[in-house]
């Protein structure tokens, strides 16, 4: 992004650590950059954000650096990255009960660790094909921590997206979903990431979801259609 000397509005690091993995989540790369002031010198809060940026790399960096698309479909905790046989999870929303359940990932587990901390050999179990690790209840960094799992060969991910009755909400992202009946993806950016075209009856969205136990989930739907034609959800 560019300099403006208006613009105060400074992204706090953990944005773009997000960014990174939510970028090697989905196999793409991403280009960080930044521009000086006129006179050539970086703004102080530019610099900020990149030490930050720098020093989670310091840590994780293993986990962003020559990864490749994950296997896994979209998980209610976070991204995740995969190199070789070791499949990093990047919780952003750390659970605070001790337990990490990855859905749908199959391959048998050689061993679980905290990437800031590979002694300490994290307990696991499966049930079907969703992976609990027990984790401590504090998470090791504020903004993304990272687990790391090693499989004794390379993991698969199961069709189904597993939803969590504990994290705070589940997100259908549009992009994520199939669409029928005449209904388009709009362009995938920022604020057009939503579908169109949805003029027929039998158009639908659709998401392939799954549950582990019962739970109760409130449905929010956001949409928009030409005044008059507003239709009352069921």
């Amino acid at each position: 992004y560019g300099y403006n000397k208006n613009d105060k509005n400074f992204k706090p690091y953990g944005h773009f650590i997000g960014l990174l993995a939510k970028a090697g989540d989905k196999g793409g790369n991403i280009l960080m950059n930044m521009g000086p002031k006129g006179d050539g010198e970086v703004d102080a809060n530019d610099v900020i954000i990149f030490e930050n940026i720098g020093k989670w790399m310091d840590k994780y960096g293993e986990s962003i650096k020559g990864c490749s698309r994950t296997p896994l479909q979209v998980q209610a905790w976070g991204e995740s990255t995969l190199k070789d046989n070791t499949l990093y999870l990047h919780v952003f929303e750390w659970p605070t009960d001790g337990k990490l359940v990855v859905g749908g990932v199959k391959g048998k587990v050689k061993s679980a660790y905290l990437l800031n901390n590979r002694s300490q050999n994290l307990k696991s179990s499966y049930k079907g094909v969703d992976l609990t690790i027990r984790v401590p209840k504090v998470a090791p960094d504020t903004v993304n921590s990272v687990v790391a799992i090693e499989f004794n060969d390379v993991p698969s991910g199961d069709n189904y997206r597993l939803l969590s009755p504990t994290i705070s909400q589940n997100v259908l992202r549009a992009l994520d979903a199939e669409v029928f009946g005449g209904v388009k993806w709009a362009s995938g950016q920022k604020n057009d990431n939503y579908v169109r075209s949805w003029t027929k009856e039998e158009g639908a969205i659709c998401w392939k979801i799954c549950v582990a136990q019962k739970a109760r989930y409130q449905l929010l739907v956001n949409y928009d259609a030409p005044a008059g034609n507003k239709r009352r959800f069921v």
